[in-house]
């Protein structure tokens, strides 16, 4: 099975390759979860607009994959919605090897939550998303242990705790991409 990144940068690419014709390098970025360097020049504000009026046709797995498509300085930035990460939670198998490091067990934590929709918090989805990348890509650095084990840190209080409880379905994504490295 394709990491959720994976997955998620080929139906976009498909998506956008049928609406403005045009092949489309996707990577991960800090201004949205993902930016669209062959876009990298004028013109990108009508491509944009002819993404977002066809936003519902991105999918995955039957969920809408886009929450937002938009330009800035000649980019295509894309940012994802809760339900394709939920979709793709929802189409793991439940029974999966667990490694034994920290992040690991910390996962097992929040997977005893129950399995809930995703919260609406972006620091958890671009924890997820950089978890599945870094398994794409075979390895896991110290940044992308650290951007997952501290998702939540910047939220406060109940909120913090409310994401935490909410947090399963990320857990189960994250364990489940890092399985690979067993």
């Amino acid at each position: 099975m394709e990491t959720l990144y994976s997955a998620a940068v080929n139906a976009i690419s498909d998506w956008a390759r049928r609406i403005v014709d045009a092949p489309l390098g996707l990577r991960p970025s800090q201004k949205a979860m993902l930016a669209g360097s062959g876009f990298v020049r004028t013109g990108a504000e009508a491509e944009a607009c002819a993404l977002q009026s066809q936003l519902a046709a991105c999918r995955l797995l039957d969920a809408p994959l886009l929450a937002s498509v938009r330009a800035e300085k000649g980019w295509l930035l894309f940012d994802l919605d809760k339900a394709a990460f939920d979709a793709y939670a929802c189409s793991l198998p439940d029974d999966f090897a667990h490694g034994s490091a920290y992040l690991d067990r910390r996962m097992e934590i929040l997977l005893r939550h129950g399995d809930r929709p995703l919260p609406d918090c972006p620091a958890v989805l671009r924890a997820v998303l950089t978890a599945s990348i870094a398994s794409d890509r075979g390895r896991w650095t110290q940044a992308d242990e650290r951007t997952v084990l501290t998702m939540t840190h910047k939220l406060s209080g109940m909120e913090r705790v409310a994401a935490e409880q909410s947090a399963a379905r990320a857990a189960k994504i994250i364990l489940f991409e890092r399985r690979t490295l067993l």
